[in-house]
C-alpha cells in the first residue's frame, strides 16, 4: 500500500509519460548508473576485419531488405537512422523506405539526397497518408530481399547488426530473429536497455518483450498478408503473433543491435505517447485466440501493454495439496486455515504428512482438523528427505493435479489454485509456481528461479518491493521460467511421475530446481504466475542452512546438481539473457570478467565454423 501510494504520488507530480517510463525500470536505477561506468556490454566479440572474413567465407550472402516507413521525421534522426545502414558490416543489403506523404519538406529532401546517392537505397513516396502499416506494405512491395528487416524513421542499427542476423540464420535455419535493444534520447545517450530472453511464449503473450531487432523470412511476410491497418499502435505485435502461428523456428541474439530512439512520438518514451496503442494490443491478442482456437481469454493487467491471459479450466478436476509437517502446529494451523477460508476453487484435497511428529500440540491439532472432510493425515516416520516424503504422498493422492506446498505458507488470492491450474492443465506445461512474499514488509521471496546464479540457481527480484513491476516488467507477466520453487508448486500429476517424481537423493534442498529442469528436459515449459499469491514464513519449519553438517550436506547435493545439469549451466538458462551478472539476482549488468567469458566464448563459436 505504501509504494501504491508513492506511485500515485509520483504520477501526480511528474505527469503519466515520466511516471510510465519509471514504471518499466524499477527497481534498475543501479544497473542504469552503472552503464556509463560498463561499456563492456556494448563491445563486439569480432573485430571489423574478423568479420569481414567470416562474410568473406559465407558461401551465400541473402539479401536482406530493411522496410522503413517514414513521416515527418526531423532530418537529423533521418540521416542518423539510414547512415547507420549504409555503415553496416554486411554489405548485401537493401533499403526500402515508404514516405508516408510527408508534409515537412526537409523530410522529402532528405529522402531524395539519399536516394540519389545510393542505389542500395529504394524511396517511394506516396500520394496519401495512410499510416505505419500500409506504408511498411507498400516499403514491403519494393523489396526484392530473401529476409526483411524492421527499422523506425528515427532509429539506429549497430554496425555488426545485419552480420549477427545473418550469421543466426545461416547457423540455426531460422525464419525470425530477434536482437536486445537499447533505448536512446534525442542526444543518444543510453535511458535503458531490453536484455530480452529467449523466445518466451507465456511471456509474449503478456506483453510485447520483442519489440526490435526484427527480421523474418520474405515468404513468411506474404504468407501472413504483411501488416494490419486496424491494430494501428501495436501493428508490430499483431504481427509477430501472425508470424508465431506459422514458424517455431525463432531465434534470439543476446546482443544490443538497435537503438531505439524516445521522442515525444515514440511509444520509447511511455504510454503517453500512443494510448491507443494498450486496446490495440489486447485486440491483436484476441484476434490470436480466436485464430489459434485456444480456450482463453484476454484482460487488462493494471500496467499499460501488460495483459492477462485467463484459461479455462476443464472439468474442475480434483487437486491435491501435499503439506509435509514436523510439529510447529501454529505454522500448520495457519497453513491449512487459510486454504480452507480463503480458497474459491471446491473440489480440492489437503493430505498433510507428518514427519516424526512428537509434541502434543501438534496431535490435537490433527484431531481437530481431522474433522474437516477435505484433510488426510499420512505419517512418513523416516528421516527427513523432502522427495521421499512427497512421493509417498503422491502415491496416496487421488487428485488429477498436484500441490507441493510447505506447511510456511499461507496462501492470499482466492483464486490462487485456478491461478495455477489453468496453466497445469495444459500439455505443454511442467510445473507451475507463483508470487511467494516475505509477511511483514510484503518483499518478494519467490518469483521464478534463474538456473546458474552462482553455478546454481537464484531467485530472481528476490527482496524487491510488491507491486513494482520488475525489470522489463516480469513481476506483473506470466511467463516461462527454467524452475519455479516447491514451496508452493502445482504440477499435473502424470507428468510428474513421468520423470520419476522428485529425486531422494536431493534430500533437503535442490530437488525442485532439479524436478523442474527434469519436466523442461521432457519439452514441458515451467511457468510463473504473479497473479497467485501466498505469503512464505522461509525456513520456518527447518531453519537456515548455517550449521556445519548443513553446509557440507548443501555443498554435497550442489556438487550432484553441477554434474546431473552440466550442460544448461554452462549454456545458460533460455530466459535470462548473458548480458545479465551470474551473481546477484536483480537483473544487473554483468561485470567485464563475465562479458570477457562470453565474449571468448562466442569468438571460439565462430572459429569453429569459419576457421
Amino acid at each position: 500500500m505504501k509504494l501504491i501510494k508513492k506511485a500515485l504520488k509520483f504520477l501526480k507530480e511528474h505527469g503519466l509519460k515520466r511516471f510510465t517510463r519509471r514504471l518499466f525500470t524499477y527497481p534498475l536505477e543501479r544497473v542504469k548508473i552503472e552503464l556509463s561506468k560498463r561499456r563492456h556490454v556494448f563491445r563486439p566479440y569480432l573485430n571489423k576485419k574478423e568479420i569481414r572474413y567470416i562474410i568473406g567465407q559465407m558461401r551465400e550472402k541473402p539479401l536482406i531488405s530493411i522496410l522503413m516507413p517514414v513521416y515527418n521525421v526531423p532530418p537529423e534522426f533521418l540521416e542518423k537512422a539510414i547512415h547507420s545502414v549504409i555503415n553496416q558490416y554486411y554489405p548485401n543489403w537493401e533499403l526500402c523506405i515508404a514516405d508516408d506523404c510527408s508534409t515537412n519538406q526537409d523530410t522529402r529532401i532528405t529522402l531524395q539526397k539519399f536516394a540519389a546517392l545510393n542505389s542500395r537505397i529504394k524511396v517511394t513516396f506516396l500520394d496519401a497518408n495512410v499510416g505505419i502499416a500500409e506504408a511498411t506494405n507498400a516499403a514491403a512491395k519494393t523489396a526484392t530481399g530473401d529476409y526483411f528487416s524492421f527499422m523506425d524513421h528515427d532509429d539506429e542499427l549497430t554496425h555488426d547488426a545485419l552480420f549477427e542476423t545473418i550469421k543466426a540464420i545461416k547457423n540455426h535455419g531460422v525464419d525470425l530473429v530477434y536482437s536486445d535493444e537499447a533505448v536512446i534520447n534525442p542526444q543518444g545517450l543510453i535511458l535503458n536497455i531490453h536484455f530480452k530472453p529467449d523466445f518466451n511464449f507465456e511471456l509474449f503473450l503478456s506483453h510485447n518483450y520483442i519489440t526490435h531487432f526484427v527480421t523474418v523470412k520474405r515468404e513468411i511476410f506474404f504468407k501472413v498478408n504483411g501488416i494490419e491497418t486496424k491494430y494501428n499502435g501495436a501493428q508490430d505485435y499483431q504481427f509477430l503473433l501472425k508470424v508465431i502461428r506459422e514458424t517455431k523456428k525463432i531465434h534470439h541474439i543476446p546482443r544490443v543491435l538497435y537503438y531505439w530512439r524516445a521522442i515525444p512520438s515514440s511509444s520509447a518514451s511511455g504510454f503517453a505517447a500512443k494510448p491507443y496503442a494498450d486496446k490495440a494490443g489486447k485486440m491483436a491478442l484476441e484476434d490470436f485466440v480466436k485464430k489459434e482456437n485456444l480456450k482463453a481469454e484476454v484482460f487488462y493487467s493494471r500496467f499499460p501493454y501488460i495483459y492477462q491471459m485467463r484459461w479455462k479450466i476443464e472439468k474442475e478436476p480434483l487437486v491435491s495439496i501435499i503439506i509435509p509437517f514436523k510439529d510447529k502446529a501454529y505454522l500448520l494451523e495457519r497453513c491449512v486455515l487459510a486454504i480452507h477460508q480463503k480458497t474459491n476453487y471446491k473440489n480440492y484435497e489437503i493430505l498433510a504428512v507428518s514427519n516424526n511428529s512428537m509434541e502434543k500440540e501438534t496431535f490435537d491439532l490433527v484431531t481437530e482438523l481431522t474433522r474437516e472432510k477435505k484433510i488426510r493425515f499420512l505419517e512418513f516416520n523416516e528421516p527427513f528427505n523432502y522427495p521421499n516424503i512427497n512421493n509417498f504422498a503422491v502415491g496416496k493422492a487421488r487428485g488429477k493435479h498436484l500441490v507441493f506446498m510447505n506447511n510456511d505458507i499461507e496462501v492470499v488470492t482466492p483464486d490462487w489454485i485456478e491461478l495455477m491450474l489453468e496453466h497445469s492443465q495444459r500439455p505443454e506445461i511442467g510445473a507451475v509456481g507463483a508470487l511467494l512474499l516475505y509477511p511483514g514488509d510484503y518483499r518478494i521471496q519467490h518469483a521464478g528461479l534463474v538456473v546458474g546464479i552462482s553455478n546454481y540457481a537464484g531467485h530472481v527480484h528476490h527482496s524487491v518491493q510488491y507491486g513494482a513491476p520488475g525489470f522489463m516488467a516480469k513481476l506483473v507477466s506470466i511467463q516461462a521460467v527454467s524452475a519455479v520453487t516447491a514451496a508452493l508448486m502445482m504440477v499435473e500429476k502424470k507428468k510428474f511421475q513421468m520423470v520419476g517424481g522428485f529425486n531422494k537423493d536431493f534430500a533437503v534442498g535442490v530437488n525442485d530446481v532439479d524436478l523442474s529442469l527434469r519436466l523442461m528436459y521432457q519439452g514441458f515449459r515451467n511457468i510463473f504466475t504473479p497473479y497467485a499469491v501466498a505469503l512464505h514464513r522461509e525456513s520456518a519449519t527447518r531453519g537456515l542452512e548455517d550449521t556445519p553438517e548443513k553446509i557440507k550436506r548443501f555443498e554435497s547435493e550442489l556438487a550432484l546438481f553441477r554434474k546431473m545439469h552440466q550442460k544448461i549451466l554452462e549454456a545458460g538458462d533460455p530466459y535470462y539473457n548473458p548480458n545479465l551478472t551470474q551473481i546477484g539476482t536483480l537483473f544487473e549488468v554483468a561485470s567485464a570478467a563475465e562479458m570477457k567469458r562470453w565474449r571468448e566464448k562466442q569468438r571460439n563459436e565462430c572459429a569453429l565454423k569459419y576457421p
